[in-house]
This record gives structure tokens, C-alpha cells and sequence, in this order.
């Protein structure tokens, strides 16, 4: 017997590598892996699913951020890259919230590795791009 009191959570929501539809501000659809979700969440101590569409905004706000600053596309979107992980870990760890008093230490951090990102010829758009 199934208990009435099951987690209200959907079923996806603790399947590792699968993807969550989200809207850009184009209003494409893009998609967000649950996991990179799930470890930012992590990252900003947060254990409920109530800030998960905040949490996906900020994810995709990094993403076009560094994609702004020169990093590439493919590169922006590679949740498999770490230090692209790291960033918008950062990122999402600077603007979460309202009352962070080490926001700006954040920034600082992030701003860093986007410019070291920009610099690098692996991660930086090219001639060709």
C-alpha cells in the first residue's frame, strides 16, 4: 500500500542527468540538468524545491552573462565543465537572496574567473565562431 503521505516532489526531481524544460528570455525553450539544479541548491544551502525556478532564472542569467563577456555558447552550456560550473555557482551564489552580506565577495569571485574564462583561448568565442 502506497502511503498518502508520499513526497510531493516530482518523480524527476531525484533522477540524476535528466533535463527540466525552462524558458529563455527570448522565451526559447532551454534546459536546465536537474543535477547542476540540485548542486547549486547545495552550493546556497537551500534543501526545498520552493526556489527551484529562482535557482533555473539565475543558472540561465549566468549562462548569458558569460556568454555576453565573450565565453562561447558551447562552452557557456557545458554543465560538465567545472570551472563553467564553478562560475555560475558563484554567479547564482551573488544574486540569490536579498540580504547577503558576502555578495560582494561573490562578485568579486565571480567577475575573476569570467575574465580569466574571456582570456582563455579554450573557452573564449574565436574568429571562427
Amino acid at each position: 500500500m502506497v502511503s498518502s503521505n508520499a513526497s510531493k516532489k516530482p518523480r524527476w526531481s531525484n533522477l540524476p542527468g535528466l533535463m527540466r524544460p525552462v524558458s529563455n528570455q527570448n522565451g526559447e525553450s532551454e534546459a536546465v540538468a536537474v543535477a547542476l539544479i540540485d548542486d547549486v541548491k547545495l552550493a546556497l544551502r537551500i534543501t526545498s524545491n520552493v526556489f527551484d525556478k529562482e535557482v533555473e532564472d539565475l543558472i540561465n542569467a549566468a549562462r548569458q552573462d558569460l556568454i555576453l563577456s565573450g565565453i562561447s555558447q558551447s562552452k557557456a552550456y557545458d554543465e560538465n565543465d567545472p570551472l563553467i560550473k564553478r562560475a555560475v555557482t558563484v554567479y547564482c551564489k551573488t544574486h540569490f537572496g536579498y540580504d547577503n552580506p558576502e555578495a560582494e565577495r561573490f562578485q568579486q569571485a565571480y567577475n575573476m574567473l569570467k575574465t580569466h574564462l574571456a582570456l582563455s583561448e579554450e573557452y573564449a568565442v574565436g574568429d571562427g565562431a
